[in-house]
Parts: structure tokens; C-alpha cells; sequence
């Protein structure tokens, strides 16, 4: 039995989105021949919803190291603010103490706190263990660049955030065994920016295939989206408003009283999350616009998706992007409206499948006649096995362990 440590600094019950590969995958790791252990930090610590029926579901036979970390109050008047800068000295320690007590053959950083990747050159240099990282998110974000939009704070704080990622990621890269991404693009962007990378997996997010509750109360008339906002999202929300205003009379007067909400849009502490999505988007007196800010815990998230007639998915601008929450769409088993740029897969993976509207992010956005017909009738969507089996957890496990097994045998060879 091989030994992987994974590094998920957000980990249960926390329900940090950055951390439900590691949820969902991990419980297969012994059936393919891995003992795993997890190094997070404590969840009183990192300020994210806590949800302790996911940890209540989570294996109890998979060792859980938790670390302590200084208050985030304090730290932000130092610049320090950030998740992974408070308990990197407690992640270092503990990691330092497990990979001397114990063997682990592999380790695996599965985690948006990007700069908790430094932390793999350190312990290959003094334990000779390899690692593995998991880009969720690019660590050095081009985004704002790209698309010539002013980031959150202005340009000065964005850039000086990003100093540490061009610093450092290339050292990491060259030390890493192999790299894990939920889309291609990123794979495409490590390549064009470094020349040559680690041997990598495309891995989307995997979706939780517990069903949604039964609730004997339906909210009619609601459409709603859970997740985060943000600038990104926000040509999103202007194709929706577009193209709901240019419904025709009778469809308007058919969906009146329609309620579109928005929940958790915001990662601010609870009361200081600026709404993001309800401001640009401007739809016809017939229906009305709601956005809570804060986030909630995955059952309430889950009971406010099961009691809804339709689900949204407003995704960013950016084609490349991969949100987690798709995955968990898609299973819900509930009509879906995704509003996505031209270029992006789900265009052309989900367009054709009853039960789902795709719209293009687009400033002249409109429902086409068939969009019309489904948003007036909603129909469950008719999922094929194929689309089913690429979220499924345990065909996502098997792939990143027989990835994990490539990794380990390639670092024997080279040894």
C-alpha cells in the first residue's frame, strides 16, 4: 500500500469549493491501493461555512491532521490576510513531522491557497518525496490582462498579489512530479508561458451524486444560481437580462412573478459582501431580481436548489473556465439555464439536451424559439450515461490514482 499525504488547507467541514476533489475522491483511494492522509487547518481558523454532515459522511478511517492558524483580523492590518500566509509556519511543521515519522511516497496539493505549492520543492529537498499539484485556478492569473478590465482593488494591489506567482512558480514547476487541472486551458497556458511541464491529467471537478432532499414544498417561479459572483460574471448576467428582456409579451406575461435569485455570491465575512450579479442585471418589471451575498452551508444550499423549478449557471467570460459548481448542476436533475461565452464546451457538450438553455454571453442575447418553449415548460434534463460518467467521482478517482501510480513509477525509474 502506497502512502499519499494531500495538503487541502480548506478541508471538512469547511465547504470551501477548493476542497471537494479531495472530498469526493478520496474515499476511493484505499480500493486503489493508496493510504492517504490529509494536512489542512483547524476550521475554526479559516472563516469559510462549516458543514458537518459532509464531515459526519467522510470516511472516519482517513487520518485528519488539523493546524492551528492566527486570527485573519489582525493579520489583514499586516498585509497578511490570506489563508495559506497565517498557518504556513503551522502547514510546514506539521508537514515536516509527518514526512519524518512516516514514509509517504507521494504528496498531493489540492488547494486554491496556490502559495501552500511552495511547500513541495521544500519537502522533496529534505525527504525526497515527490509531489503533485492540482490547478483548480491558474496560480498566476492573466485574466484581468486579457480581457483589459481594472481587477478588484485596482491594478498596483492586484499586481503586487501576483508578484509572489510569477516568483515562484516556475522554481515549483520544475521541482513537481506532475500537475492536475480542471481544464485544458490551463495545461495550454503552462506550456506556452514555461516551454516544457510535468507529465499532467485533465481532471474536471467530479459532482456530489447525492440527490437533492425530497421537500414537500416547490417554490414556484424560482430560478436559482448558487455560487459565487464577481466582475467575471458579470457580461453573463447582461446576456441574461438581454435576452429576458426581449422576450416576447406573452412570454413575459406567462413567467410573470418570476423570482431569479443569486446565493453566496460573495467570500466576504457575513454582512460585507457587495452584491455583484443584481446590480447589471436589469430585467423587465415582470419579474424580479434577488442576491444574498452571503454563503451557506451545502445542505441549505442544496434545499434551496431541490425546492427551485430551475437552476442557473452564469459562468465567466473567460472560455478556459471550469466552475466546480457545474458538475453538481448537472446531477441535480433540475432544468438548467447556463449562460456561457461562444467558445465555451458546454455549447456544444450540453446544447442538444432537453431539459437545458444555453445562452451565449452576448449584449444582443436572445432565446431562441425552442429556449422560449422550455423556459415556459420545464423538463427535467435527459442525461446520457456519457455525460453522467464524466462528473462521476469514482470514474474521476480511478483516473487520478492510475495518474498517481504513473507519477510514483516515474520517479522510481528516475531514481
Amino acid at each position: 500500500m502506497k502512502r499519499l499525504l494531500i495538503v487541502s488547507p480548506s478541508f471538512l467541514p469547511s465547504t470551501s469549493a477548493d476542497m471537494h476533489r479531495v472530498r469526493l475522491l478520496a474515499p476511493y483511494a484505499h480500493a486503489r491501493g493508496w493510504a492517504l492522509e490529509i494536512l489542512c487547518v483547524r476550521p475554526e481558523d479559516h472563516g469559510a461555512p462549516q458543514d458537518p454532515t459532509l464531515l459526519a459522511a467522510f470516511p472516519d478511517d482517513i487520518p485528519i491532521h488539523r493546524v492551528p492558524s492566527p486570527s485573519a483580523r489582525w493579520h489583514r492590518w499586516l498585509g497578511m490576510g490570506s489563508l495559506y500566509r497565517r498557518c504556513r509556519p503551522a502547514l510546514q511543521t506539521a508537514g515536516d513531522r509527518l514526512l519524518m515519522e512516516r514514509a509517504f511516497d507521494l504528496v498531493y496539493f489540492s488547494s486554491t491557497a496556490f502559495d501552500t505549492f511552495t511547500l513541495g520543492p521544500r519537502w522533496r529537498r529534505h525527504f525526497g518525496v515527490p509531489f503533485v499539484l492540482d490547478y483548480q485556478d491558474p496560480w498566476r492569473n492573466d485574466y484581468y490582462r486579457r480581457q483589459r478590465i481594472r481587477p478588484p482593488g485596482g491594478w498596483l494591489k492586484f499586481s503586487l498579489g501576483q508578484l509572489p506567482a510569477r516568483w515562484r512558480e516556475p522554481a515549483v514547476l520544475r521541482m513537481a512530479a506532475g500537475i492536475t487541472a480542471v481544464t485544458p486551458r490551463y495545461v495550454d497556458d503552462l506550456k506556452r508561458r514555461y516551454g516544457v511541464i510535468p507529465p499532467s491529467r485533465v481532471l474536471p471537478f467530479p459532482a456530489d451524486l447525492t440527490p437533492l432532499p425530497e421537500l414537500a414544498l416547490r417554490v414556484p417561479r424560482t430560478w436559482t444560481s448558487v455560487g459565487r459572483g464577481g466582475t467575471d460574471l458579470q457580461p453573463a448576467a447582461a446576456a441574461l437580462a438581454a435576452a429576458m428582456s426581449a422576450l416576447s409579451s406573452d412570454a413575459k406575461t406567462a413567467l410573470q412573478g418570476l423570482e431569479l435569485r443569486f446565493i453566496g455570491t460573495s467570500y466576504a465575512p457575513a454582512g460585507q459582501g457587495i452584491p455583484s450579479i443584481a446590480p447589471g442585471l436589469n430585467v423587465p418589471s415582470e419579474f424580479r431580481v434577488t442576491e444574498q451575498t452571503e454563503r451557506v452551508p451545502v445542505a441549505d444550499a442544496r434545499a434551496r436548489q431541490a425546492e427551485s423549478e430551475r437552476l442557473i449557471a452564469l459562468l465567466s467570460d473567460d472560455p478556459g473556465y471550469q466552475p466546480s459548481k457545474l458538475a453538481g448542476l448537472i446531477q441535480s436533475g433540475k432544468p438548467l439555464l447556463i449562460v456561457a461565452p461562444r467558445a465555451h464546451r458546454v455549447h456544444s457538450d450540453l446544447a442538444n439536451v432537453t431539459g437545458v438553455v444555453c445562452l451565449p454571453i452576448d449584449p444582443h442575447a436572445v432565446f431562441s424559439a425552442s429556449d422560449v418553449k422550455a423556459l415556459l415548460a420545464p423538463t427535467a434534463p435527459a442525461w446520457t450515461d456519457a455525460h453522467r460518467a464524466a462528473f462521476d467521482p469514482q470514474h474521476h478517482a480511478e483516473a487520478l490514482f492510475a495518474f498517481f501510480e504513473e507519477v510514483f513509477f516515474a520517479q522510481k525509474v528516475r531514481r
